[in-house]
Formats: C-alpha cells, sequence, structure tokens
C-alpha cells in the first residue's frame, strides 16, 4: 500500500498515475486482514479511495472513458465504508468525480 502514498508524491501526472496503478495492483494481492496492523481493519476498505484516485489521474490525463470506469468501481466499493469521517470524505470525493467525468463527456 506504500504505491498508494507514493502517487500522492508525485510532481508529474504520469508518475502519479504509475504509482495509483501499481497500488490498486498490488491491493489484488491483499487478504482481508492484511492492513490491520496500521489501523485498517479491512483491506476493502481501501478500494473505493483507490479507484478514487486512479479515476482522478485518468480524467486529468484526458482519458475519460478510464476515469468513468474507476469512478463506478469507487461507487459499487464505498458500501464497505463507514457513514462519517472518512467514509464521507471518500464517498464525497466519488459524487465529485462522477460529476466531473459526466461534465467530460458533455464535452465530447
Amino acid at each position: 500500500m506504500l504505491a498508494h502514498y507514493l502517487a500522492d508524491q508525485q510532481e508529474n501526472l504520469q508518475s502519479e498515475t504509475h504509482w495509483d496503478e501499481q497500488s490498486l495492483t498490488e491491493f489484488t494481492h491483499l487478504q482481508d486482514g492484511d492492513l490491520a496492523a496500521i489501523g485498517v481493519p479491512s483491506t476493502g476498505g481501501f478500494a473505493p479511495s483507490l479507484h478514487l484516485n486512479l479515476g482522478d489521474d485518468y480524467l486529468r490525463a484526458g482519458r475519460v472513458q478510464d476515469a468513468e470506469d474507476q469512478a463506478a468501481r469507487a461507487q459499487q466499493s464505498v458500501a464497505r465504508l463507514p457513514e462519517q469521517g472518512y467514509g464521507a470524505m471518500i464517498r464525497d470525493g466519488v459524487r465529485r468525480l462522477q460529476g466531473r467525468v459526466e461534465a467530460a463527456n458533455a464535452a465530447l
């Protein structure tokens, strides 16, 4: 999951996208309790954020369909999140990404 945090430290979109794609690839290899030691009781709670970040990267790169796919995947996985705090923040981010994707599609 280090790649998830490394992506946010990048100064260019290509590098950020690389690390966000890497984090999603790594995520598929995790078992549900693997992140308990860092305070994440279920790895499924990371999925919405990973898809949200990658969707944002894709949209900024002009890859609207890829962004739309990631936004849909993020939306499908938000049910695992708590209603308040972190969960509310990610849900809001997903809604905003979906709105930006809709605007980009309308402009095509």
